[in-house]
Parts: structure tokens; C-alpha cells; sequence
């Protein structure tokens, strides 16, 4: 279980700001997913509900690099669990606004907001087109060793382009005016913003792989299920951006 307990130092750091004037990235982020998975036909089975939103912060202040990535929280066909050398490891339950998680998509900052409006756009649609058509935690996967990309990564991105561009003409950015800043311009709009930051989610070691006994022994319980609790305002992973 992960202690989302705030830090007496993030309490110092939100007594100084006024709540009203505050950006919550994130929160702001997720309406735009919302929008886009509702114009799109190709995001129809995505429940953002169940897809948690969050930043994470470069380590360097470089354009290149990674710009967002999607997280399933099931392994393969949307198993909790998996045996790997003998050992059994198993995603934890992520429960955010009372609701188990299915996914966590992350934008790196301040590398994302760097990029144009487009290049954001499309960043956004490469992540969601992860997410399985089956929605049951696990990845889109391809024929081929190249599970996540198929072919190629151009490739990939080369037939999403029709989604990008219909949802460029379907939505309407003046409703998100930090789509088109840079971090600095960010900045200047919202001097205080705030996003939410989680750490800790990954799988667990739950224990050893037991060989399958023969029909009729009696069933071992299972191991307790480890479960995550990410409140969205908790000031322990909702942090200000320290960029």
C-alpha cells in the first residue's frame, strides 16, 4: 500500500498559495483527453475515468527525449498477475476519485508543453492509440516482435496522422489556451500551477511460483492484493511544478 500522507514540507509549500490561484495541469490536461476521446471514433472504448493522469519532470532541460508515455497497470491480456523466473509479481489496485485505474498516461515537463500545438496533439493521440481496444489495462499489441509499434514507430505515427488532423479541425483550442504556450509562456499565463505527481506504481513481488498441485489438494489463499489510494487532493502527489 502506498502512504500518500503529505510531507509537512509540500503543507508549507501550499499554505503559501492561494487555492483559487492555482493551475491544476493535470486536471486541465485530462479535459482535453476527454474532448479528444469523444470527438474521435478511433478513442471511442477509452473510459478517461479509468485512465490517470499525471506529469512527470525531465531529469534534463533538453528537446529530445521521451515526451509522455502511457502505463498499463494489468499485465497481458489484463492479467493482475504474472510468473516471471519463478517468481509471481502483480500490478496493484490504483484507485483514483474512488475509481480503479486502468492506465497512467504521464507528459514529461517542461519538455511536452515545450512542443507546438500540433506536435502536442500528436503526442497525445500516440499515447491513446497504446491503450488495448479491449480497455482491460493492457496494451495495443502487434503481430511481431514490435509489439507496441508494429512495423515501425514511423510507421505507427504515419497512420494516426488522419486522427490528428481530424481532431485538430474537431477541436476547439481557444478552450485550451495553455495548448498553445511554451513552459515559459505557461508561466507567464498561470505563475502558480500544480499537477498531479504519483510515485510508487509499479508491480510487486508477491511471492514464489507454486507448482500446480494435484486436482483435489487443498487451495492455498492468495497473497493480499496491495492497493494504491491517489487522491487528487492529497498534497503528498499533488505537487507545484519546482521547474
Amino acid at each position: 500500500m502506498i502512504d500518500t500522507t503529505p510531507s509537512m514540507a509540500k503543507r508549507r509549500s501550499l499554505n503559501r498559495t492561494s487555492v483559487t490561484s492555482v493551475f491544476d495541469y493535470t486536471l486541465a490536461l485530462e479535459g482535453l483527453l476527454r474532448d479528444m476521446c469523444e470527438r474521435s471514433e478511433v478513442f471511442s472504448h477509452v473510459d478517461m475515468g479509468r485512465v490517470l493522469v499525471m506529469y512527470s519532470q525531465c531529469r534534463r532541460s533538453t528537446s529530445y527525449g521521451i515526451y509522455a508515455k502511457v502505463v498499463p497497470l494489468r499485465f497481458e491480456d489484463g492479467k493482475r498477475d504474472i510468473e516471471h523466473r519463478g517468481s509471481i509479481f502483480r500490478w496493484p489496485k490504483v484507485i483514483h476519485k474512488n475509481v480503479e485505474q486502468l492506465y497512467a498516461l504521464s507528459v514529461y515537463m517542461p519538455r511536452f508543453q515545450n512542443l507546438g500545438p500540433r506536435d502536442k496533439l500528436a503526442t497525445l493521440v500516440h499515447e491513446l492509440y497504446h491503450i488495448s481496444p479491449h480497455f482491460n489495462g493492457d496494451l495495443r499489441r502487434f503481430p511481431g516482435k514490435n509489439f507496441a509499434h508494429g512495423e515501425s514507430r514511423e510507421s505507427y505515427d504515419e497512420a494516426l496522422l488522419p486522427v490528428v488532423n481530424e481532431l485538430e479541425q474537431k477541436l476547439d483550442l481557444d478552450r485550451y489556451p495553455w495548448l498553445r504556450k511554451d513552459f515559459a509562456g505557461l508561466r507567464r499565463l498561470f505563475p502558480s500551477i500544480s499537477g498531479l505527481n504519483p510515485r510508487g506504481m509499479a508491480p510487486v513481488y508477491v511471492g514464489k511460483a507454486v507448482k500446480k498441485k494435484p486436482e483435489g489438494a487443498a487451495k492455498e489463499p492468495d497473497a493480499e492484493k496491495p492497493v494504491a489510494f491517489l487522491d487528487p487532493f492529497d498534497e503528498a502527489d499533488h505537487d507545484f511544478f519546482g521547474l
